[in-house]
């Protein structure tokens, strides 16, 4: 909506401003600091806190000095009502003197607490004693158990506990003067020592060494399941059987396998290969295999496998196949068929190997069948040949060959996607949307718009405009793509937009009523009811200003209101 200077009186705004002044109470020093000495690199402190409650106090200082009486230098600063500070990384054997005092805010302190010292302890630097009386026992197959006599520490950090080794590598630490190592080999001799380390981390020498060997576990676990069994006929007479080898974990050893056919047990074997011969010709066997481990235990039968013997040999092949045709039967498909052949040499006849243009296609075992999946208007050329059950194959038959007529186009095209509707103007829309694609053979013609679901037209690109349209209003576009077939699409997803007003350039009228008003010195108080109107809308804000422009504006009203004027005010113009 537009709006129209129509009057300005300057307004002046005074503020005030206030400050809240905050009082505290004043710090009182903390009481009873104390120093310990915990280590040789560390003193702790504590003291008493007197300031609890008071809303000033923000924390402690922490001074340090290795003069009771001078150069204090602070160390650190901890919050309120904290009371304890550790004083870390000194130096051993040297008096440390400590004082504190409370912080609070605006730079507020208290008066310093009692000076405390301490003397740091002086470093440990020698080892423990050796361990002494260190036995290595074997408590099963898997763990060995160990103890010896407690070390000694004379240097003043104490006992931290003990490093155990196996095999002259660090195994782990302990505290106490036995442990178990497990998870160890059956049938394995382990040989281990101790040291004894201080909290400073002095070591001692590692102890006399003491072993032990592991008993050799039962086994009780069968074996692994063989797996990838394969049976083949290598002949009329004879099966060849294969599998993956199986795993032994009980400790025993893997001794071989159990081979049994159609099964009952045929034998067993140490390898994961055999074969098995005196076979019937044209006969099916089926196989299984199971592993065994030297303590007798075995593992289930695999997964069978099966193998038919062939006919024995037949080295004579079928008749070549007589009489092929092919014949189109669509645009993607040809149908053959033949006179069947005959197979003398004793396996039979399995079935026929389809040649497409001289390259192998497929086997069938009847003396018909159909290539699908074929190109339109292309011309393919087939030939037969008969394969019997040993494996002979005949010589390939005459060609035949067939042309696959063009298809007819009933797919319909991709529907259009990506459509926008755009108000350009008042009276206009532009549209635009993605190309649609055609694949069936005939080629996209155009599209199809739809406007609040009527036909509206049809174009041959992908954008267009709809104009004469009505101002601040709706509409919907759909549109729908067309092949030269006339096959058409799915509308696509509707796109819609308004059209805006068209643009008012036309201002708004209005006349002002003054009322005369008194005269006085340098003053002149008026009344003034103003009316206006605009063309394309209610008028909302008024000004009256004495210059070219408007800047202060307030809500437009028909009721009277006083203005007054001072010495050199000038002409007041209204603005609506």
């Amino acid at each position: 909506m537009k709006t129209r200077h129509i009057g300005v009186i300057i307004f002046s705004v005074f503020l005030l401003l206030f400050q809240s002044v905050s009082v505290h109470a004043a710090l009182v020093a903390p009481t009873n600091l104390n120093a310990v000495a915990v280590s040789s690199s560390q003193i702790n402190l504590t003291w008493t806190d007197t300031n609890s409650g008071k809303t000033n106090e923000s924390g402690y200082s922490i001074e340090r000095s290795l003069s009771p009486t001078s150069g204090f230098a602070q160390i650190g600063s901890v919050l309120k009502n904290i009371t304890t500070y550790s004083d870390a990384g000194l130096s051993s054997g040297i008096t440390y003197y400590y004082r504190v005092q409370a912080t609070g805010r605006k730079g507020a302190v208290s008066p310093y607490s009692n000076v405390a010292n301490a003397t740091t302890n002086q470093a440990d630097i020698t080892p423990p004693t050796v361990p002494t009386g260190l036995t290595a026992t074997a408590a099963s197959c898997s763990e060995v158990s160990l103890s010896w006599s407690a070390s000694t520490d004379t240097g003043g950090s104490g006992l931290k506990g003990y490093n155990v080794y196996k095999n002259g590598a660090y195994l782990k630490q302990v505290t106490t003067t036995s442990t178990t190592d497990t998870g160890l080999a059956g049938s394995t001799p382990y040989s281990y020592t101790v040291s004894a380390v201080d909290n400073a981390g002095n070591q001692s020498s590692q102890s006399s060494p003491s072993s032990a060997t592991t008993p050799a576990c039962p086994d009780v676990t069968p074996p692994t399941v063989p797996t990838g069994l394969t049976a083949t006929s290598a002949s009329c007479s004879q099966v060849n059987l294969a599998w993956a080898a199986s795993t032994e974990t009980g400790g025993s050893g893997l001794k071989g396998y159990n081979v049994y056919k159609n099964g009952t047990y045929l034998k067993q074997v140490a390898t994961t290969s055999i074969s098995d011969t005196g076979l019937s010709a044209l006969t099916t066997y089926s196989y299984t295999v199971s592993a065994v481990d030297n303590a007798g235990n075995q593992s289930t039968q695999s997964s069978p496998s099966s193998a038919t013997t062939p006919a024995c040999p037949d080295a004579t092949a079928p008749s070549v196949p007589t009489g092929l045709t092919a014949t189109a039967t669509s645009c993607s498909e040809v149908s053959l068929s033949w006179s069947a052949s005959t197979d003398t040499g004793g396996s039979g006849l399995k079935g026929y190997n389809v040649y497409k243009n001289g390259v192998f296609l497929k086997q069938v075992a009847t003396t018909s069948t159909t290539d699908t999946g074929l190109s339109a208007s292309t011309s393919y050329s087939y030939t037969v040949s008969a394969v019997d059950n040993a494996g002979n194959q005949s010589a390939q038959s005459s060609p035949s060959s067939a042309m696959t007529p063009a298809c007819p186009d009933t797919t319909a095209p991709s529907v259009p996607t990506g459509l926008t509707a755009t108000a350009a103007s008042c009276s206009q829309i532009n549209l635009s949307w993605t190309a649609s694609t055609d694949t069936g053979g005939s080629g996209v013609n155009g599209y199809n718009v739809y406007k609040n679901g009527a036909y509206l037209k049809q174009v041959t690109t992908t954008s267009t405009t709809d104009t004469g349209l009505n101002a601040s209003t709706s509409y919907s576009y759909t549109v729908s793509a067309v092949d030269n077939a006339g096959n058409q699409s799915a509308q696509s997803s509707p796109a819609s937009a308004s059209t805006p007003a068209c643009p008012d350039t036309i201002a708004p009228t209005g006349s002002i009523t003054i009322n005369e008003g008194a005269t006085y010195a340098n003053t002149v108080s008026v009344t003034l009811t103003l009316s206006a109107s605009d063309n394309s809308g209610s008028v909302s804000q008024m000004c009256i200003s004495n210059t070219t422009s408007c800047s202060s504006w307030e809500t437009y009203t028909t009721t009277p209101k006083a203005w007054t004027l001072t010495s050199g005010d000038g002409t007041k113009t209204v603005y609506v």
